[in-house]
């Protein structure tokens, strides 16, 4: 689901698999990324987060599906 204001990516956009649990959750502040961002793996468990501010990484973590840190 994206959401724009002014032809730009503006707030929470989501995504889910085909098999229905949550895929994603992005934040954008006037079409960048910008705090946030969770990606899932299918079993539930998270994927990955970043820190952003302004589109800029500030910080990022990334697990496996036994949410061991990569």
């Amino acid at each position: 689901l994206w959401k724009y204001k002014e032809g730009k990516k503006e707030g929470l956009q989501e995504g889910w698999f085909i098999e229905g649990p949550k895929r994603f959750e992005l934040n954008y502040k006037r079409g960048f990324l910008d705090g946030l961002q969770t990606e899932w793996h299918l079993n539930g468990t998270i994927f990955n987060q970043q820190l952003f501010s302004e589109g800029v990484e500030v910080k990022r973590k990334i697990l496996y599906p036994t949410a061991e840190i990569y």
